[in-house]
């Protein structure tokens, strides 16, 4: 989650930094924002693969009940 919410950040660091300081549109600051949404992607993934988990545990948890 941390490694989402820190490439979420610095992709809109960079944004707000291309759109609004440089005085380009919101589309010119996409192509620099892609290593950004590729890390928050991965990190996305690994949050899932770690929730994944959790939840087989509590299922299986439910069933012992």
């Amino acid at each position: 989650m941390i490694i989402m919410v820190v490439a979420l950040t610095v992709g809109g660091l960079i944004q707000i930094t291309i759109a609004r300081v440089m005085g380009e549109g919101y589309i010119a600051a996409q192509p620099h924002m892609l290593l950004w949404y590729g890390v928050r992607l991965a990190g996305g993934l690994l949050f899932f693969i770690g929730f994944l988990p959790y939840v087989k545990d509590f299922i299986i948890g439910l069933k012992q009940d």
